[in-house]
């Protein structure tokens, strides 16, 4: 799964996505899983051509069996070459040094019982 957020997300913080992310490594399935940051404001705010890396890199993740390069770097360079006249804007987001309330969600949650 490669995880894709705006560092602007209103309704999706971007510190909500470092719980995730710690508790998908604490369960022993890092490789399975990327995040990639955009830098820009707003819910799903993405390009054309940050659409399209993302899609590009998981197809080759399937096929591959082993994730490209996901950097910034490599994903705004892979954007540009997949849609040269659209705007990538990948960057290193710096969490917080510990995201300390991962919400797991139960049967319960879902269902409005209280506990």
């Amino acid at each position: 799964m490669l995880r894709m957020n705006t560092a602007g997300d209103g309704l999706v913080y971007a510190s909500l996505i470092q719980g995730y992310e710690e508790l998908v490594k604490k369960n022993g399935y890092a490789d399975f899983f990327r995040t990639a940051y955009v830098n820009r404001w707003g819910h799903c705010t993405y390009s054309l051509a940050e659409l399209l890396v993302s899609i590009d890199v998981v197809i080759e993740r399937i096929k591959s069996g082993k994730w490209p390069d996901t950097s910034p770097a490599a994903l705004n360079k892979r954007g540009k070459l997949l849609d040269p006249q659209g705007k990538v804007n990948f960057f290193e987001y710096v969490g917080v040094q510990k995201y300390n309330r991962t919400w797991v969600p139960n049967a319960k949650d879902y269902l409005g019982v209280s506990q």
